[in-house]
């Protein structure tokens, strides 16, 4: 009976319980509502799946039974995610049915063989559906051993990627800059000694005092920080806060209480967009609809980072670096 009802969840229901869209579309199995989904309107979308009601869900739920996939759509209101669990559950139910029908020919064959050649089959059978499901579970620890690899090389790649960006990026100003400025007796005369790095970099504001001298023990043998929380993180080689960070150097940085801890100049570890840790100084701090934000920028850096960071986003405030 259970395999029964898997295999059901893709074939067409009774035509009384079709499910009828809001333009009339005529909705028989899964495979049909998933191609009208992508299909239809953003507000033909909405009209069936809303904070409301999930005119979908429901119909999987009651008429087609699959009560699992109508959970995992309840409460999603973006078309392309509903689309893709959608897909993906499909795609589950297919590889089902593909196993139990093998199931269910290699059962009525051993049926029909079994008086026959006697036990012998059966064990024979038995050992062939156990090598089959072996071999599927090492196809698919393979395909993520092969996942996890690509990943890794990718993460690799664009690390070495933001370094190499840094770097031209240095060196692109300062030749821009050289290419527009014009040198003859009388500037040289007024600006004998002139720089050109601190008009391209401005030298950054220091960060807040945050340890007392009395929190600071000098020992022959030891030096003990008394700060609440200390975590320690290892500089990578981003090179985009150097001088001040270098790589293989180690940084001591404690949680901030709350956004009037933190000010322009401190630099601080926070959990970018893409869920790496970014260690920079703040450069601006505001407030917008979205509440508190920080403008945050590698020292080494000729642009400040695309992004505003969030109060929640920020885990340590560096208190110490140890060379």
């Amino acid at each position: 009976m259970r395999m029964f009802n898997l295999r059901s969840y893709l074939a067409d229901v009774d035509p009384k319980d079709a499910f009828y869209t809001c333009d009339g579309t005529y909705i028989r199995n899964l495979y049909e509502l998933l191609n009208k989904i992508q299909a239809m309107e953003e507000y033909e979308f909405r009209h069936h799946v809303n904070e409301h009601h999930d005119d979908f869900s429901n119909w999987i739920e009651l008429v087609v039974g699959d009560r699992a996939l109508a959970e995992s759509l309840r409460g999603v209101l973006d078309r392309a995610k509903y689309v893709e669990l959608l897909r993906k559950r499909i795609k589950r139910l297919e590889l089902l049915e593909t196993m139990i029908n093998s199931t269910l020919i290699l059962k009525g064959y051993v049926k029909r063989q079994t008086v026959r050649f006697g036990p012998w089959i059966v064990v024979a059978i038995v050992v062939f559906l156990i090598l089959q499901v072996t071999y599927l579970y090492q196809l698919h620890e393979r395909s993520n051993l092969m996942i996890r690899k690509v990943d890794q090389k990718l993460s690799n790649f664009i690390e070495k990627q933001i370094t190499a960006d840094n770097v031209l990026f240095k060196h692109l100003i300062g030749i821009e800059y050289l290419l527009n400025l014009t040198i003859n007796k009388t500037t040289y005369a007024l600006i004998p000694n002139m720089s050109i790095e601190p008009l391209i970099f401005p030298k950054p504001k220091p960060p807040k005092d945050r340890v007392d001298e009395r929190h600071i023990i000098v020992s022959n043998r030891s030096v003990v920080l008394l700060v609440d929380s200390p975590q320690w993180s290892r500089i990578a080689d981003t090179k985009s806060m150097e001088p001040v960070l270098t790589q293989g150097a180690h940084a001591i940085g404690v949680a901030p209480k709350s956004p009037e801890d933190i000010q322009v100049g401190d630099i601080v570890s926070y959990i970018d967009p893409f869920n790496d840790t970014v260690i920079h100084r703040v450069v601006e701090i505001g407030v917008d609809e979205n509440g508190w934000f920080a403008v945050t920028k590698g020292d080494a850096n000729a642009y400040e980072d695309p992004f505003k960071v969030r109060f929640n986003q920020i885990k340590r405030v560096l208190v110490a670096i140890v060379y």
